[in-house]
């Protein structure tokens, strides 16, 4: 049962495909890897380390000092995790620097909106001390992006992928504006670093569109 005060939050449309509240559990949601596609239950070779990813958590929103505050709605959200490492802007992502979360839905619409809608939070863990700063700790402008992606497939095998990203900060200036995937590289192997068999995409500048 959906709870009127919670949905008032979003303007959803007439059909409601899922409404997720974390305090009723991960409502589907879970990490992508290990990503067996191959026979023999084999990983997809890759360039790019998915074994790295972390796995996707019911928090509390958990923070030194005061403790914990909750989610928006109930007592638990959603965290998808990284670690506090990174790669220059527009090289291949340093292992552990990108976490990924899941869910697959299946349903029969023809001919109408698809839409998404959601509530969300990013941070920055403390685990430094500037000398002569302001404050202690990791900022704002520590947190380089987020995004969602739409991986759509439909009968007959035709498969489409939509996604947009938040563009927080680049090399430590704030940049705070949204992307959307721009598809331009001619075949599968430009998208992968020039590697055969890969699905991940070639560089960030080009890629990305804002």
């Amino acid at each position: 049962m959906i709870d009127n005060i919670q949905v008032s939050r979003f303007l959803p449309l007439k059909r409601v495909l899922a409404y997720d509240v974390f305090n009723e559990g991960f409502n589907g949601w879970m990490v992508i890897m290990p990503n067996f596609c191959n026979e023999g239950f084999e990983q997809s070779p890759s360039i790019v380390s998915k074994d790295q990813w972390p796995s996707c958590m019911l928090s509390t929103a958990t923070f030194r000092y005061p403790g914990s505050h909750g989610s928006m709605s109930g007592q638990y959200s959603l965290k998808i995790s990284t670690r506090n490492v990174c790669s220059p802007y527009a090289s291949m992502p340093a292992p552990g620097s990108m976490g990924h979360g899941i869910k697959r839905i299946s349903f029969f619409q023809r001919g109408k909106f698809l839409q998404f809608e959601t509530w969300f939070a990013y941070t920055a863990e403390q685990d430094t001390c500037e000398n002569g700063g302001p404050l202690p700790g990791l900022h704002e402008n520590s947190v380089r992006s987020f995004g969602f992606g739409f991986d759509l497939q439909e009968r007959g095998g035709k498969r489409r992928f939509a996604g947009v990203r938040y563009l927080n900060a680049v090399d430590g200036k704030m940049m705070q504006k949204w992307q959307m995937i721009w598809p331009w590289a001619k075949d599968d192997k430009a998208w992968a670093y020039d590697t055969e068999g890969d699905w991940c995409v070639k560089g960030v500048d080009p890629f990305w569109n804002g």
